[in-house]
């Protein structure tokens, strides 16, 4: 299996979980109003995927010995988790 189906697969099911998160939160919204965890578990899980997505990448890079692309990769991902800390 190459990288790029990996990957797509990867984002493809990590979307429809967060999505399944959401639906789940709006359910239980509609019928109790406090409860909201499901639906901020299915928004974070929406943005930590392209971090993971970064993550992977960059395992990949490393696996195939793609040392350059590892360390652009790398640096990319440092500079997010920067960020988002």
């Amino acid at each position: 299996m190459n990288a790029e189906r990996i990957l797509a697969g990867f984002l493809r099911y990590g979307v429809l979980v967060a999505c399944a998160w959401i639906l789940t939160g709006l359910v239980l919204a509609a019928f109790h109003a406090d409860e909201t965890l499901a639906l901020s578990i299915g928004i974070l899980l929406l943005i930590l995927l392209p971090v993971c997505r970064v993550a992977l990448t960059l395992m990949m890079f490393i696996v195939n010995k793609d040392f350059q692309f590892a360390l652009i990769c790398g640096l990319v991902l440092l500079i997010i988790v920067t960020v988002l800390l």
